[in-house]
């Protein structure tokens, strides 16, 4: 009884947590949007930077007196450094798309072509198996987001250029998934969640400070 009541509770714990991510992001959306519309700015390695420097504050101290760490960085060094600039792509490239199209079709469509593409690469790279069901998921959300793409063609109000917008959502979506896939693989080793995270905001914050120093050049 007790582990059924753990499970609930870490269950309702994930779900949580993840709803407050969507926040946090549609958060993000909506802030770039309101900002392209007043000063007709847009600033997604800013936005994307400020994340990743966060991630690093907060990560940095704990990593930096855990055992074993500098020797896990050494060994995975060049594994993060192809995560960083997929997240970074996948941030930059999503906010980027907040410009073009609607923050309604920007999530739908990212997080649609993500689930497309994290099938795909699981299956051929790390040998993931799946069941029909999740197949059947995949052609829906595919339904769905061909439904959002045509919806925005024909509305007038769904961004300057949303098919612009929406193509560049569908690139966000495959970074996302190169991003989920390499979690899952790295996860499934010795890496913990927290040396992860860590890791990645290390390598996040170099890559966007590299690109913010590159723009303003």
């Amino acid at each position: 009884m007790k582990k059924i009541e753990s499970k609930f509770w870490w269950f309702v714990f994930v779900l949580l947590t993840g709803q407050a991510t969507s926040l946090a992001l549609t958060g993000v959306g909506v802030f770039a949007t309101l900002l392209e519309n007043h000063t007709g700015k847009s600033v997604p390695t800013t936005l994307t930077g400020v994340a990743y420097f966060i991630l690093s504050a907060v990560a940095g101290p704990y990593l930096a007196y855990r055992p074993g760490f500098v020797d896990k960085c050494k060994q995975h060094w060049w594994k993060f450094v192809i995560l960083g600039l997929a997240d970074f792509s996948t941030t930059y490239l999503q906010t980027l798309a907040f410009d073009y199209t609607s923050v309604s079709s920007n999530q739908v469509i990212v997080v649609g072509s993500s689930t497309l593409f994290v099938i795909l690469l699981a299956v051929f790279l790390i040998k993931t198996r799946y069941k029909l069901i999740h197949y059947l998921s995949i052609i829906i959300c595919c339904g769905g987001m061909t439904v959002v793409v045509w919806q925005d063609l024909k509305s007038d109000d769904a961004g300057s250029n949303p098919l612009l917008g929406d193509l560049i959502c569908v690139a966000a979506g495959f970074t996302l998934a190169v991003i989920t896939v390499g979690e899952e693989f790295l996860l499934k080793g010795k890496l913990s969640i927290i040396d992860f995270t860590g890791m990645l905001g290390f390598s996040g914050a170099i890559i966007s400070s590299i690109q913010l120093l590159a723009t303003r050049v």
